[in-house]
């Protein structure tokens, strides 16, 4: 009887502990869902063109003629030339703890993918894998990090054309540093199932905040924006701030600023902070199309915002919504 219960409780033990482990391996695991699917990874920069993607020089994965590892670059892509030796990535497991560190394998030869070189910049095709950070930031652009963080992929000069080295930098706000990660089966952009999930509601915080150098980053203005309350954001804005940060910025730049911003807010769980942000939005002083491409782009602004009033729950918001999209 002793030795019956014994058992069962060493039954009970081993369960639990293979249950944390699976928990813990799954965190740590493809919190993204890309599964086993390929991609072809483009510059955000280079959207709505064949240009601008992931590429190795010549027609293998490996080492050149001369036994130089391949640099990375980017190439234009037509729908009739494309290769999936050097073109398809694949999104491989890490056995880093870090949540969205993934290795980047080829995936026609997976033994290769990419490696970079901290003291260098420079990302090659290699057997010796390193491991990358994937964040997603929203509107189907991610970023691809270094392992500490604190760097990411980035085109070398600010530009797409053909041979244009992809290499490691400091991260910036711009989108010759974000990707588009394209299913090779579907050529459908690849958005997480996560990332309609809404963060939790904010939280109140003390604290001085310069709202002007905060949203010069991107990704700091959008962190404020999905979990700022909104007694913290009256507080922050006393002058003014984020009405004059939007009436500086040239009329492209402020269109594209006001619906990033939308997008943003649109997270916070605070129905109270969003309200406070779309009506300092709806006080700014919107900039006239002074250009055909911006014309063009009114009804764009104009209809992703009325969207945007169309999916939000609370009545006010979606008032102060509709107000803005008119404005375009």
């Amino acid at each position: 009887m002793k030795r019956s219960a014994i058992a069962r409780s060493a039954l009970l033990l081993g369960l639990v502990v293979l249950c944390s482990l699976s928990a813990g391996a799954q965190q740590s695991g493809d919190i993204f869902g890309f599964g086993s699917r390929r991609f072809y990874i483009q510059s955000a920069a280079a959207l709505k063109t064949s240009k601008g993607f992931f590429d190795l020089p010549g027609r293998e994965v490996g080492k050149d003629d001369k036994g130089n590892d391949r640099l990375l670059q980017v190439f234009e892509m037509r729908d009739n030339e494309i290769k999936d030796v050097d073109h398809t990535f694949v999104f491989a497991d890490s056995r880093e703890k870090t949540a969205g560190a993934y290795k980047i394998r080829f995936a026609s030869e997976s033994k290769y993918g990419l490696r970079y070189a901290f003291t260098t910049g420079k990302i090659e095709s290699t057997i010796l894998v390193s491991d990358v950070v994937l964040k997603y930031v929203g509107d189907a652009k991610w970023k691809i990090y270094s392992s500490d963080g604190k760097r990411v992929f980035a085109l070398d000069k600010k530009e797409v054309e053909n041979r244009t080295r992809v290499v490691l930098k400091e991260d910036q706000n711009t989108r010759f540093n974000e990707w588009v990660f394209f299913d090779a089966a579907t050529k459908k952009a690849f958005v997480p199932a996560q990332a309609g999930a809404k963060p939790a509601p904010a939280k109140s915080g003390a604290g001085p905040v310069d709202l002007t150098e905060k949203f010069e980053n991107r990704d700091a203005r959008d962190q404020y924006l999905q979990r700022t309350a909104a007694p913290d954001f009256a507080r922050h804005n006393a002058g003014k701030a984020f009405q004059s940060y939007y009436a500086s910025l040239p009329v492209a730049d402020q269109w594209t600023a006001i619906m990033e911003t939308v997008n943003a807010a649109s997270q916070n769980g605070d129905a109270a902070a969003r309200r406070a942000f779309y009506q300092a939005l709806s006080e700014v002083e919107f900039k006239s199309a002074d250009s055909m491409p911006t014309k063009l782009l009114q009804g764009s602004f104009r209809s992703s915002i009325g969207k945007k009033a169309s999916e939000e729950r609370d009545p006010v918001c979606q008032r102060l919504l509709r107000s803005i999209s008119e404005r375009f």
